[in-house]
């Protein structure tokens, strides 16, 4: 089945962050980053379950996913799966403290 992917306003500001981020030491990077970001997004609408599921998921969330970004493994897209949609909720670099990033309380 192929799912359509839609980012949250939230995953959208982080990977303008990030890539602003990136581009301060090496502006040639933001396209690698940008590419590798709606690459792994891609492969998510033919095969959504292959990411790995997210053990500190909120409780309101306990279905949540994450796949890292191609070519930038210390970035992590996460997701979840809605019907025929793969919903990204945030992309967050894995130093973070993702539990109390992903948490929608916090």
């Amino acid at each position: 089945m192929n799912r359509r992917v839609v980012r949250s306003a939230l995953a959208r500001r982080d990977i303008a962050q990030e890539a602003v981020y990136l581009g301060r030491d090496d502006p040639d990077q933001v396209d690698r980053f940008l590419k590798g970001i709606d690459e792994s997004c891609e492969r998510l609408t033919h095969g959504a379950d292959a990411g790995s599921p997210f053990e500190y998921a909120p409780a309101s969330m306990p279905d949540m996913r994450y796949v890292l970004v191609k070519h930038f493994p210390k970035h992590l897209v996460f997701y979840r799966v809605v019907g025929d949609m793969v919903r990204v909720h945030r992309l967050l670099h894995s130093a973070r403290d993702l539990p109390s990033l992903l948490d929608p309380d916090e």
